[in-house]
């Protein structure tokens, strides 16, 4: 399993959710929020050529929606 911890201060729980929502067909997550952060749990990457650019793409991504949704 790949883990992404998102810093709290920085990220928002909207934009977790919203990027697992929109990435769920790709992989199986999990979330919790944690004391200052938010704990994203990745496994089963359905492509396994997009291994290695997974988290990179989910982590902008969701970066890319905490402006969008807060």
């Amino acid at each position: 399993m790949l883990a992404i911890n998102f810093d709290g201060s920085i990220y928002n729980i909207k934009a977790v959710k919203k990027a697992i929502s929109d990435y769920r067909g790709l992989a199986d997550f999990s979330w919790k929020e944690k004391k200052g952060c938010i704990a994203v749990g990745i496994d089963n990457i359905r492509d396994k050529e997009l291994k290695a650019l997974f988290v990179r793409e989910f982590s902008n991504y969701v970066l890319s929606l905490v402006g969008a949704l807060k």
